[in-house]
């Protein structure tokens, strides 16, 4: 608490001395509000009254006095007669950032790509089957209850082991994704699994895809994220171990495979895995018990809320002596494979040959034989009898010169 003044203390003093004043002032803790005015405090009295402590930040709401997010369907919606134009803008109303209903918004942009895959215009209504899918996916956020979980994910300093459990899946019916969760051992045995973030992408239309590359684009994407959060948390806390979860035994064989046997999309995408990952530990995990999967294939508004899986991961990462070992035996014959390929570990001998050309002769007339005969110094000479070379003068000098007298 007394850093926390501090803090306040500071912040206050240093933008003073700028000419601004901070208001909207609001906190968890009442004893930081007690010399704060009210008309400089978010919440007035007319909420305190309604037991209202919701405010917005950056886009998320959370209850102040709880200290919890809170996410929950926007206004009503008329579904039933919802233009293209209408649809969009109900989707961008649904800010999650953070990725904490990404099986809900996965599915919106399955709507949104079917609307422009249909190229229905701004002001039409877009064909039946989907719109009846449109006014499905609005029934159930309508019916959805307000999600709240904690905003604050406590790591105590005497923790046994603080843990980063990423999961990353893909479905080629609806789209590819990844999760990661924070595990913490405490000293007393208790093990906690939190959500941190998640990503989701939607499948391609145009160009298809294979299962085994979606599962791929996947584990990329996960790499990408952990390697964010890494960074990010570690700012902050120890994270003793890294563990990266995926469903496919033939993207995690390609993970574990030399880039110089892979075909060029796998071998791009292996190769940046490898580098953003090569001090962590790539695992398989059984597809009941990934929770991305809920990524990959959506889930209905309502159906989210009691999803014990998505908010605190699998079962077997609760239990405090599980070792993450994998058993499992990769596939020997993967698709997207080089026929032949020389591997960095290999030893290629080299050798090299000079190459003897003939030498070039220099074109020229014959020479007299005393010019190409090797004789003394001086034992053979000549008279030059061309003499120094005359130029004739201009009439002018001719006329100017003078001349010798006749004889």
């Amino acid at each position: 608490m007394h850093e926390l003044l501090e803090a306040k203390a500071q912040i206050n003093k240093l933008l003073k001395l700028g000419g601004f004043e901070l208001h909207k002032w609001s906190s968890n803790c009442s004893d930081v509000l007690l010399d704060v005015p009210s008309n400089q405090q978010q919440l007035d009295e007319i909420d305190l009254e309604k037991e209202n402590y919701s405010i917005k930040a950056l886009g998320l709401t959370i209850d102040a006095k709880n200290d919890c997010f809170i996410i929950k369907s926007p206004e009503t919606i008329n579904a039933p007669s919802s233009t293209k134009r209408e649809i969009l803008s109900q989707i961008s109303k649904f800010y999650d950032p953070l990725g904490f209903v990404s099986p809900i918004v996965v599915k919106a942009k399955v709507i949104m790509q079917r609307l422009w895959l249909e190229k229905v215009d701004w002001d039409a209504k877009p064909p039946q089957d989907v719109q009846d899918e449109w006014v499905q996916f609005a029934d159930s956020l309508s019916s959805m209850e307000p999600i709240h979980f904690n905003r604050n994910i406590q790591v105590p300093a005497n923790a046994e082991a603080v843990q980063l459990i990423g999961f990353a899946d893909a479905s080629s019916s609806t789209g590819y994704g990844c999760c990661i969760y924070l595990r913490v051992i405490h000293a007393t045995g208790k093990v906690e699994l939190s959500l941190l973030c998640s990503k989701s992408r939607i499948n391609p239309r145009t160009k298809p895809l294979t299962i085994p590359r979606l599962e791929l684009n996947a584990n990329l994407l996960l790499a990408q994220l952990m390697m964010k959060v890494y960074n990010t948390l570690t700012i902050k806390i120890k994270v003793d171990n890294v563990f990266l979860f995926t469903d496919s035994q033939v993207a995690l064989a390609w993970i574990n495979t030399e880039v110089t046997r892979l075909q060029a999309y796998v071998s791009n995408r292996v190769r940046v895995i490898q580098q953003l990952t090569n001090k962590w530990r790539w695992l398989y995990v059984n597809t009941r018990e990934n929770p991305a999967d809920y990524i990959s294939r959506g889930l209905s508004p309502h159906e989210i809320a009691s999803c014990s899986m998505w908010w605190h991961g699998p079962a077997f990462l609760k239990d405090r002596e599980y070792t993450f070992n994998n058993n499992i035996q990769l596939p020997d014959d993967l698709p997207e494979m080089k026929t032949s390929s020389v591997s960095s570990s290999d030893v290629v001998l080299v050798t090299t040959q000079p190459i003897k050309a003939n030498t070039a002769k220099q074109l020229m007339g014959s020479l007299p034989q005393q010019r190409v005969t090797a004789s003394r110094a001086f034992q053979v000479v000549g008279l030059d009898f061309a003499g120094p070379v005359q130029v004739k003068n201009s009439r002018e000098d001719a006329a100017a010169a003078p001349h010798p007298p006749h004889q």
